[in-house]
């Protein structure tokens, strides 16, 4: 008897113990007593059955294969106008321009001289923005290369010459061609 005191439960052991006989036999009775199928969506309280809850195998029967894609929508009505956005910086400075372009040309002697040049002089006022020069002959080819075709002059004149390559002994001339134009300072 004397080993029997001293294995006796305190009293807080005691109170455990009829708190989990209580909660056993009431999960018992629910197990027993309630009637199959009698706890739906209007006895559980929102959010108490989570995802996490729910076994996989569940969530699977739930879940069938992929239809297929259904026919596009029509299209959706245009969306308004968005605000004007904000102005630019200013761009730099744009380089001076041309006006007034004339094509001018000069002929040097028709005659069979194995060397020839000429100038082209724009007209008062205007600058050369370009140029060339080309062979006038009565046969082609003619054994005549150009040497110079270049501006003159601060610009206000083009200047060609060409030469015989070999004996021609006919008739040639070299032509030189400006494009002047009147040209903004800046």
């Amino acid at each position: 008897m004397r080993d029997l005191a001293r294995y006796r439960p305190s009293p807080s052991m005691v109170v455990a113990l009829i708190a989990l006989f209580v909660a056993l036999a009431g999960t018992g009775y629910a197990a027993v007593k309630l009637p199959r199928n009698s706890v739906g969506a209007l006895q559980l309280k929102k959010g108490a059955v989570t995802p996490p809850k729910v076994a996989k195998k569940t969530i699977a029967l739930f879940k069938g294969q992929r239809g297929p894609v259904g026919p596009q929508g029509p299209s959706g009505p245009g969306g308004s106008q968005g605000i004007q956005g904000l102005q630019g910086l200013q761009g730099l400075q744009g380089l001076p321009g041309i006006s007034g372009l004339v094509y001018v040309d000069e002929l040097s002697d028709y005659d069979p001289t194995d060397e020839k040049n000429v100038t082209v002089p724009c007209p008062s006022g205007k600058k050369v923005v370009g140029g060339g020069a080309a062979i006038v002959s009565v046969t082609t080819p003619a054994p005549i290369a150009l040497t110079a075709s270049e501006p003159l002059n601060a610009l206000n004149h083009w200047y060609a010459r060409a030469r015989e390559t070999a004996a021609y002994g006919s008739n040639w001339r070299v032509k030189a061609i400006a494009l002047c134009a009147t040209v903004a300072s800046g």
